[in-house]
């Protein structure tokens, strides 16, 4: 089978693949009944018809939550993701994390069928998307910035913040200037720009309100500091580009805090 036909069987990035099947493909996989899988390799790789180059299709374990972390949806944290889903006439979240991540022979797709009642919602595939690419491409802020935050926000106020944020806003961007180390009697001016889904219907103000409690963090830490929001079908890509998107698991961290343990997907009955 071609990698052609796979795509005519359904398959594409973000497709689900089920629990009975995840087992079928890897009977070694400890992980409890219920657990999806989610195809994140790309479109056109599984479409690809040169299986020496592409042999394989990258998965990851996507379990249904229960409880929406706000701080995990919209791509905020680059570990962790919680994306929506259409699951038969609801809208749910799955929890996906690059060390729940493995790979298979891409043929092996053609034995199964992507799950029909559920698919990431056309915000949730942006979302994937965006969380995939940021494992690699998440900016990487001046240790001088991240110092000085550090000092001013101790208790990780800003990641408070961020968990209670409207889930309208699809993103905060930041634009440091100097985007560089600076010494002690130099500081930083900051721009943040929340972009909003297209079509959003939230209140511009309530969202205003939270950016000026980040705003406030990062003046305390000496920033001279301005806010925005707009929509994400207003703002010019010439404009976006001179941002670079926050990641809130990595601000605030420095060199003495090692990066927060990623735990694996396991199946608790047989812990």
């Amino acid at each position: 089978m071609s990698g052609h036909q796979l795509e005519q069987l359904g398959w594409r990035q973000g497709s689900f693949i089920s629990y009975d099947d995840l087992i079928k493909i890897n009977p070694d996989l400890s992980i409890a009944p219920g657990t999806y899988g989610i195809v994140a390799s790309h479109s056109c790789d599984i479409a690809n018809q040169n299986l020496i180059d592409l042999p394989e299709v990258e998965i990851i374990l996507a379990p249904i939550v229960d409880t929406v972390d706000n701080g995990l949806c919209g791509c905020r944290n680059p570990r962790k993701l919680h994306a929506p889903c259409k699951y038969k006439h609801d809208i749910v979240h799955v929890e996906v994390m690059h060390i729940n991540s493995f790979k298979i022979d891409k043929l092996t797709l053609e034995s199964i069928a992507p799950v029909e009642q559920l698919c990431l919602t056309v915000n949730g595939l942006r979302d994937f998307v965006a969380w995939l690419a940021s494992q690699y491409s998440r900016p990487v802020w001046p240790t001088s910035f991240n110092g000085r935050l550090a000092s001013a926000d101790p208790r990780k106020k800003l990641k408070k913040i961020a968990k209670v944020i409207s889930i309208d806003v699809s993103a905060i961007y930041m634009k440091l200037n100097p985007n560089r180390e600076i010494n002690n009697d130099e500081t930083y001016s900051i721009q943040l720009l929340a972009t909003l889904h297209p079509g959003s219907t939230a209140a511009q103000s309530d969202i205003l309100k939270q950016l000026n409690k980040m705003k406030d963090i990062f003046t305390a830490a000496g920033f001279a500091v301005t806010i925005n929001t707009q929509s994400e079908s207003e703002v010019p890509i010439s404009v976006l580009r001179t941002f670079q998107r926050l990641y809130w698991d990595d601000i605030s961290l420095t060199n003495d805090h090692p990066l927060p343990i990623e735990s694996p997907i396991t199946d608790p009955s047989t812990t």
